[in-house]
Parts: C-alpha cells; structure tokens; sequence
C-alpha cells in the first residue's frame, strides 16, 4: 500500500521552534548502531515541556508493555510504528507526514538490542516479516528499496537486528541461521 498523507487537524500545535542547532538524532532503537542508549546531544537539560498533543497517540501504536522498538528522531521527523503500520510525524507541531500500512512490521517483545527500524537523514530502513528490509522515503514513505535475505543453505536466515552505518546507506543485519 502506498503511502497516504495526512493532516494535523486533530493535533493540537503549541509551539514550532524547528530543529535546533547542534541537536543530535536518534537514529537506532537504542540511539545509534553502538546501542549508546545516548543521543550525545548537548542541549538536552531541563525544564522540559509538551511541544504538541493529539495524533498519533496510544490507539495506532503497539502497547509499551508489549516493547515494542522505540520511535526514531532524525531532523525533526519521528518514525513509529503500530501493528502492521508505520508513522513518520514532524517532532516540532505534530504534523503526519505520512502513514503507511506494512504486513509484517510489527515488533513485539523485543530482546536487548534488537529492532527492525534504523534512520538516516533521507531515509527509514523497516524489516518486515523477517525476510526483507524496505528503504523508505523519510518525506514521504516511497519505497526506494528492497533487501532481501539471501538463502544459505542451512536453517532458514532472519533480520534479527537492523542497523545503518555511514554514507553507504545500507541496511546490515545479524541474523541467526
């Protein structure tokens, strides 16, 4: 399914500072493809604050309990998913870029250091059904490309864990075969 564009119409926007400079991403489940657990950004200190509410809420995610991955943030565009959906909004005023429904993105249970999401700054990588990782469009969700598991013989080999390194825009894997 393609992707659909949506609006912010039950969003609520209290402020939009844009992308503040020196901020980091966080481009991987635990923050980079080391698993830091630390965005290393320097501007992160209290008092913190709602910029905005509304979409997508808890009703189109995956329950917390269940750990799912976390939401990646990479210039200013969060990327979620729910069951067999993925989300890309603006962090700064809630605005959906775009939603797209996927068979076999849904994650659940995730052990330690595990995720089928990465991001770059154009692009998300999403393992779906174990068997490919899609690279789609940040902006708007597009396909751009498709990696597949090749076969090797022996057991049957599956994305256990997804990760994008470099300029070389990538999707690696660990898989367990």
């Amino acid at each position: 399914m393609s992707p659909r564009r949506k609006s912010a119409r039950r969003s609520r926007c209290i402020g939009n500072s844009g992308r503040l400079p020196l901020s980091k991403d966080w481009t991987h489940n635990y923050a980079t493809p080391a698993n830091t657990y630390c965005s290393e950004d320097p501007l992160v200190k209290g008092p913190f604050g709602v910029l905005w509410y509304g979409e997508p809420g808890p009703r189109k995610g995956i329950e917390r309990h269940a750990t799912p991955p976390m939401p990646l943030v990479v210039n200013g565009a969060m990327f979620t998913i729910g069951y067999d959906r993925v989300m890309a909004y603006d962090v700064y005023n809630g605005l959906c870029y775009w939603e797209r429904e996927l068979e076999g993105a849904t994650r659940q249970h995730l052990p330690l250091n595990t995720s089928n999401l990465a991001a770059d700054d154009s692009s998300l990588f999403i393992v779906t059904g174990n068997r490919r990782c899609l690279r789609l469009d940040a902006r708007t969700g597009a396909t751009l490309k498709s990696y597949e598991l090749a076969k090797t013989g022996r057991a049957e080999p599956y994305w256990a864990w997804v990760a994008r390194d470099g300029k070389a825009r990538k999707c690696w894997r660990v898989s367990t075969s």
